[in-house]
């Protein structure tokens, strides 16, 4: 507060961000909102659109505001964002996109939710069936890759675990895409 009065915008960002974290966590949502509002305009100030900061910052805003059921607010801040975006930066775009579909689900948008998110899958090169044939046979793959997983071990099981971003953003609009074919199109629920 008394860095934004004083007009010291290095140390009022830092804190803003901070303390808007701090009212997310806390579930105060329209607090946390004016913090990341007032984040935002400090590096719009500075001409600093193109930051990574400035990515983050919005795709925050754009959560707090889907958090607090402001759902076309959120969906500006995220496309705003989106658009920022390089198109060599395909997990950033998805993350963005991914955080989309969230805002329409919980809009009631089922149909551009799915869009959305096959547009993030596209984006990451990821393939998904589209006919009973190609998910019978994914079936029966993937049946036998947890077979040969289950047989030998030693083989088939990494040592260490290794995260991968880009699969756990996959993994998420995959579940989501299946809740979305669930709820609008039975028939299509199985191919996720």
């Amino acid at each position: 507060y008394h860095y934004t009065r004083g007009k010291v915008e290095d140390k009022s960002f830092t804190y803003s961000l901070k303390a808007a974290k701090l009212a997310q966590a806390s579930y105060s949502h329209s607090l946390a909102i004016d913090l990341y509002n007032a984040a935002k305009e400090i590096l719009e100030k500075n001409n600093k659109i193109d930051s990574t900061e400035y990515l983050d910052v919005s795709e925050s805003l754009g959560e707090v505001y889907r958090l607090s059921g402001r759902f076309e607010d959120s969906l500006i801040v995220l496309k705003n964002a989106e658009s920022l975006i390089s198109a060599e930066d395909v997990i950033r775009r998805t993350q963005i996109l991914s955080k989309m579909g969230d805002t329409l689900w919980d809009s009631g948008k089922v149909e551009e939710t799915i869009k959305t998110l096959e547009r993030g899958l596209s984006i990451l090169g990821l393939y998904y069936p589209r006919t009973n044939i190609e998910v019978f046979l994914g079936i029966g793959l993937q049946f036998s890759l947890q077979m040969l997983h289950t047989l030998f071990p030693k083989i088939f099981v990494a040592q260490k675990y290794q995260e991968d971003t880009k699969k756990m953003i996959a993994v998420r609009i995959f579940n989501r895409i299946a809740h979305g074919y669930y709820f609008s199109d039975m028939n299509r629920t199985l191919y996720y």
